[in-house]
């Protein structure tokens, strides 16, 4: 089974070190729910914080435990770290077209 990071402080993350929001947490909180009745040993993250932030939550409600994995890091993309999509737009207008 995959799953993503909840929700974090900016859109284009990439390989920026940033946290999760609040609702990020609540969406790990209530993924860690769903999942309770599901049994399983070892959660795989990214080093990051968001990801191992989720997986931390996870892991406390299942007593499983966290693997961090280098490999699992998301690519970089460069000048548009940190922007929203709208941003991007605003800043690469051919990307619309």
């Amino acid at each position: 089974m995959g799953r993503r990071h909840g929700i974090s402080t900016i859109d284009f993350r990439g390989k920026r070190n940033i946290q999760l929001t609040d609702q990020g947490r609540l969406e790990a909180e209530m993924l860690a729910k769903r999942l309770s009745k599901v049994p399983f040993e070892i959660i795989y993250s990214s080093p990051l914080d968001r990801a191992k932030e989720t997986a931390q939550i996870i892991s406390e409600k299942q007593k499983s435990r966290v693997s961090i994995q280098n490999d699992f890091c998301e690519i970089s993309f460069g000048d548009w770290e940190g922007y929203t999509f709208e941003e991007i737009r605003n800043i690469t207008p051919w990307i619309d077209e």
